[in-house]
C-alpha cells in the first residue's frame, strides 16, 4: 500500500506504518489523516482501501500528479473514474496544471478528464 516501503522493498501495511516508533523526541498520537494515491503505480487496491478505510480517522484521495501525465490515456482515465467512484474513495486531488514541465496540452486533456469523473455536490 502507498509509496512507503520496508528496507526489503516490499509495501508497508498502514498498520505498519502507524504501529512504527518515529525517533522524534516529541510524543505524537495521530488519529487520523488522509491517506493520497497520485502516482498511477502506486494506485491502491480494494483491499489497500479497505484496510484504510477501516482503520478510524483515515480517508483515501486520489489523482494524477501533473508531472505524471505523459502516457495517460484513456485507460489510466478509467481506472481513475473507477477509484473516484468507490465509496471509500473521499476526495480528488493533485489535479491540476504545473507550466515548470513541458506538456501543458496533455497535462490539459488529464485535467478535463479528471474534472469529468470527479463527483458534483
Amino acid at each position: 500500500m502507498g509509496r512507503r516501503k520496508a528496507k526489503g522493498g516490499e509495501k508497508l501495511t498502514l498498520g505498519q506504518v502507524l504501529g512504527s516508533k518515529g525517533s522524534s523526541r516529541v510524543p505524537v498520537e495521530l488519529k487520523g489523516g488522509c491517506v493520497f494515491f497520485c502516482d498511477l503505480s502506486s494506485y491502491p487496491s480494494e483491499r489497500d482501501l479497505k484496510e484504510i478505510t477501516d482503520t478510524p480517522g483515515f480517508k483515501v484521495a486520489v489523482g494524477i500528479h501533473p508531472k505524471g501525465t505523459q502516457g495517460v490515456g484513456d485507460t489510466v482515465v478509467t481506472q481513475f473514474r473507477r477509484l473516484v467512484e468507490n465509496p471509500r474513495v473521499a476526495a480528488v486531488g493533485e489535479v491540476e496544471l504545473d507550466f515548470t514541465v513541458e506538456g501543458t496540452l496533455q497535462q490539459e486533456w488529464v485535467l478535463q478528464k479528471c474534472l469529468q469523473a470527479a463527483p458534483r455536490g
